[in-house]
Protein backbone atom coordinates (compact mmCIF):
# COMPACT_ATOMS: atom_id res chain seq x y z
CA UNK A 1 0.00 0.00 0.00
CA UNK A 2 2.77 2.48 0.66
CA UNK A 3 4.69 4.33 -1.86
CA UNK A 4 8.21 4.52 -0.02
CA UNK A 5 9.29 0.98 -1.87
CA UNK A 6 9.35 3.10 -5.08
CA UNK A 7 12.75 4.51 -3.80
CA UNK A 8 14.07 1.32 -3.00
CA UNK A 9 12.93 -0.06 -6.63
CA UNK A 10 14.93 3.20 -8.49
CA UNK A 11 17.98 2.55 -6.37
CA UNK A 12 17.76 -0.79 -6.71
CA UNK A 13 16.98 -0.77 -10.21
CA UNK A 14 20.46 1.72 -10.33
CA UNK A 15 22.62 -1.11 -8.80
CA UNK A 16 21.48 -4.04 -10.53
CA UNK A 17 21.35 -2.61 -14.23
CA UNK A 18 24.61 -0.26 -14.34
CA UNK A 19 28.17 -1.35 -14.42
CA UNK A 20 29.74 -3.54 -11.36
CA UNK A 21 31.32 -0.22 -10.02
CA UNK A 22 28.42 1.56 -9.51
CA UNK A 23 26.37 -1.27 -8.18
CA UNK A 24 29.26 -1.78 -5.89
CA UNK A 25 28.71 1.97 -4.75
CA UNK A 26 25.11 1.75 -4.52
CA UNK A 27 25.21 -1.48 -2.42
CA UNK A 28 27.19 0.75 0.34
CA UNK A 29 24.50 3.22 0.19
CA UNK A 30 21.22 1.30 -0.59
CA UNK A 31 20.55 0.19 2.69
CA UNK A 32 20.95 3.61 3.98
CA UNK A 33 19.22 5.56 1.29
CA UNK A 34 16.45 2.71 1.96
CA UNK A 35 15.87 3.41 5.50
CA UNK A 36 15.80 7.52 4.78
CA UNK A 37 12.56 6.54 2.72
CA UNK A 38 11.46 3.98 5.10
CA UNK A 39 12.06 7.01 7.80
CA UNK A 40 9.50 9.36 6.06
CA UNK A 41 6.40 6.47 6.62
CA UNK A 42 3.63 7.91 8.84
CA UNK A 43 4.22 5.83 12.22
CA UNK A 44 0.72 5.59 12.48
CA UNK A 45 -2.45 6.28 9.64
CA UNK A 46 -5.84 6.90 10.48
CA UNK A 47 -9.08 5.96 8.24
CA UNK A 48 -11.30 8.62 7.08
CA UNK A 49 -14.84 7.39 6.21
CA UNK A 50 -16.16 8.05 2.58
CA UNK A 51 -18.89 6.11 2.39
CA UNK A 52 -18.63 4.89 -0.88
CA UNK A 53 -17.52 7.95 -2.57
CA UNK A 54 -13.45 7.74 -2.73
CA UNK A 55 -12.97 5.47 -5.77
CA UNK A 56 -11.14 6.56 -8.79
CA UNK A 57 -12.18 4.49 -10.46
CA UNK A 58 -14.93 2.47 -8.83
CA UNK A 59 -16.09 -0.32 -11.30
CA UNK A 60 -12.69 -1.94 -10.39
CA UNK A 61 -13.43 -1.95 -6.85
CA UNK A 62 -16.40 -3.00 -7.13
CA UNK A 63 -14.86 -5.98 -9.43
CA UNK A 64 -13.20 -6.85 -6.48
CA UNK A 65 -15.58 -6.36 -3.65
CA UNK A 66 -18.15 -8.07 -5.89
CA UNK A 67 -17.30 -11.67 -5.19
CA UNK A 68 -16.82 -11.06 -1.35
CA UNK A 69 -20.18 -9.91 -0.56
CA UNK A 70 -21.56 -12.36 -2.82
CA UNK A 71 -19.91 -15.33 -0.43
CA UNK A 72 -20.81 -13.48 2.50
CA UNK A 73 -18.25 -10.79 3.91
CA UNK A 74 -20.51 -7.55 5.52
CA UNK A 75 -19.15 -4.33 4.33
CA UNK A 76 -16.88 -2.39 6.72
CA UNK A 77 -16.58 1.02 4.99
CA UNK A 78 -14.59 2.40 2.29
CA UNK A 79 -12.03 4.48 4.22
CA UNK A 80 -9.06 7.37 2.84
CA UNK A 81 -6.41 7.77 4.83
CA UNK A 82 -5.08 11.11 4.88
CA UNK A 83 -1.30 10.05 6.06
CA UNK A 84 -1.48 8.54 2.48
CA UNK A 85 -2.65 10.70 -0.23
CA UNK A 86 -4.64 9.24 -2.53
CA UNK A 87 -4.87 6.12 -1.18
CA UNK A 88 -7.92 3.68 -0.38
CA UNK A 89 -9.60 1.05 1.09
CA UNK A 90 -12.81 -1.09 1.51
CA UNK A 91 -12.87 -3.09 4.79
CA UNK A 92 -15.66 -6.24 4.38
CA UNK A 93 -15.86 -8.76 7.18
CA UNK A 94 -16.80 -12.37 7.27
CA UNK A 95 -17.60 -13.45 11.16
CA UNK A 96 -18.11 -16.94 10.37
CA UNK A 97 -14.06 -17.25 8.65
CA UNK A 98 -13.11 -14.69 10.63
CA UNK A 99 -11.54 -13.09 7.98
CA UNK A 100 -11.14 -8.87 6.98
CA UNK A 101 -10.84 -8.67 3.36
CA UNK A 102 -8.96 -4.96 2.23
CA UNK A 103 -9.75 -3.87 -0.97
CA UNK A 104 -7.29 -1.29 -1.98
CA UNK A 105 -6.86 1.36 -4.41
CA UNK A 106 -3.33 3.32 -5.27
CA UNK A 107 -3.08 6.33 -7.67
CA UNK A 108 0.40 4.47 -9.09
CA UNK A 109 0.35 0.88 -7.86
CA UNK A 110 -3.90 0.59 -9.08
CA UNK A 111 -6.46 -1.87 -6.93
CA UNK A 112 -5.74 -5.28 -5.54
CA UNK A 113 -7.30 -7.21 -2.41
CA UNK A 114 -5.93 -8.76 0.85
CA UNK A 115 -7.52 -11.56 2.88
CA UNK A 116 -6.02 -11.09 6.32
CA UNK A 117 -6.53 -13.78 9.24
CA UNK A 118 -5.59 -12.77 12.55
CA UNK A 119 -4.65 -15.20 15.82
CA UNK A 120 -4.97 -14.61 19.57
CA UNK A 121 -1.39 -15.01 19.81
CA UNK A 122 -0.77 -11.86 17.83
CA UNK A 123 0.27 -13.98 15.07
CA UNK A 124 -1.87 -12.98 11.39
CA UNK A 125 -1.81 -14.55 7.56
CA UNK A 126 -2.54 -12.48 4.74
CA UNK A 127 -3.45 -13.66 0.89
CA UNK A 128 -3.04 -11.37 -1.36
CA UNK A 129 -3.13 -10.18 -5.32
CA UNK A 130 -0.50 -7.67 -4.98
CA UNK A 131 3.25 -8.32 -6.23
CA UNK A 132 5.96 -9.65 -4.24
CA UNK A 133 8.04 -6.45 -3.22
CA UNK A 134 11.37 -8.41 -2.04
CA UNK A 135 11.17 -7.23 1.10
CA UNK A 136 12.12 -9.37 4.66
CA UNK A 137 8.64 -10.85 5.94
CA UNK A 138 8.37 -9.79 9.56
CA UNK A 139 8.29 -12.86 11.88
CA UNK A 140 4.92 -14.35 12.24
CA UNK A 141 3.15 -12.44 9.82
CA UNK A 142 3.18 -14.75 6.29
CA UNK A 143 2.11 -12.37 3.12
CA UNK A 144 1.51 -15.02 0.49
CA UNK A 145 1.92 -13.20 -3.12
CA UNK A 146 -0.88 -14.52 -5.62
CA UNK A 147 -0.92 -11.57 -8.12
CA UNK A 148 -2.80 -13.91 -11.08
CA UNK A 149 -5.48 -15.03 -8.69
CA UNK A 150 -9.25 -14.01 -8.92
CA UNK A 151 -11.28 -12.86 -5.42
CA UNK A 152 -12.91 -16.55 -5.49
CA UNK A 153 -9.14 -18.29 -6.00
CA UNK A 154 -7.72 -16.28 -3.43
CA UNK A 155 -10.09 -16.88 -0.77
CA UNK A 156 -10.27 -20.64 -1.57
CA UNK A 157 -6.37 -20.50 -1.22
CA UNK A 158 -6.53 -18.61 2.22
CA UNK A 159 -9.49 -20.94 3.40
CA UNK A 160 -7.36 -23.87 2.54
CA UNK A 161 -3.93 -23.14 3.25
CA UNK A 162 -3.70 -20.46 6.12
CA UNK A 163 -2.16 -21.60 9.18
CA UNK A 164 -4.22 -23.27 11.88
CA UNK A 165 -4.70 -21.70 15.47
CA UNK A 166 -7.13 -19.52 17.48
CA UNK A 167 -8.59 -16.91 15.60
CA UNK A 168 -9.59 -13.31 16.20
CA UNK A 169 -13.22 -12.54 15.43
CA UNK A 170 -13.62 -10.53 12.29
CA UNK A 171 -16.02 -7.49 13.21
CA UNK A 172 -17.23 -4.87 10.93
CA UNK A 173 -17.45 -2.74 14.27
CA UNK A 174 -13.16 -2.46 14.80
CA UNK A 175 -11.95 -3.47 11.19
CA UNK A 176 -10.86 0.10 10.98
CA UNK A 177 -9.11 0.30 14.33
CA UNK A 178 -7.61 -3.14 13.86
CA UNK A 179 -6.30 -1.90 10.78
CA UNK A 180 -4.82 1.28 11.96
CA UNK A 181 -3.12 -0.64 14.83
CA UNK A 182 -1.68 -3.31 12.12
CA UNK A 183 0.00 -0.36 10.07
CA UNK A 184 1.66 0.92 13.42
CA UNK A 185 2.75 -2.54 14.44
CA UNK A 186 4.13 -3.82 11.12
CA UNK A 187 5.64 0.05 10.59
CA UNK A 188 6.72 -0.58 13.70
CA UNK A 189 8.79 -3.55 13.07
CA UNK A 190 10.07 -2.39 9.63
CA UNK A 191 11.74 0.71 11.12
CA UNK A 192 13.57 -1.08 13.55
CA UNK A 193 14.55 -4.35 11.46
CA UNK A 194 15.77 -1.41 8.83
CA UNK A 195 16.37 -1.85 4.87
CA UNK A 196 19.05 -4.19 4.18
CA UNK A 197 21.01 -3.97 0.72
CA UNK A 198 20.28 -7.27 0.10
CA UNK A 199 16.38 -6.53 0.03
CA UNK A 200 16.84 -3.27 -2.16
CA UNK A 201 18.50 -6.07 -4.64
CA UNK A 202 15.38 -8.42 -4.49
CA UNK A 203 13.41 -5.73 -5.20
CA UNK A 204 14.77 -4.73 -8.31
CA UNK A 205 14.84 -7.93 -9.81
CA UNK A 206 11.45 -8.59 -9.07
CA UNK A 207 10.89 -5.37 -11.25
CA UNK A 208 12.79 -6.67 -13.74
CA UNK A 209 10.83 -9.56 -14.19
CA UNK A 210 7.30 -7.33 -14.01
Amino acid sequence: MSAWWWWLAALAALWVLRPLFVALVARGFAGAIGNKALAKQPNEIHLTPRNGLAWADAEAARALAGPLQASGFEDAGVFAIPELPGVFVQLLVHAGDAITACVYEHPKVGHWVELVTRYRDGRSCSFTTSKPTGLDPRPGHPVFHVPEAGVGDLLARTLAERPKGELVAALPSDAAARFERGWAESLAWRKAHGVKPGEVARVAMRRRVA
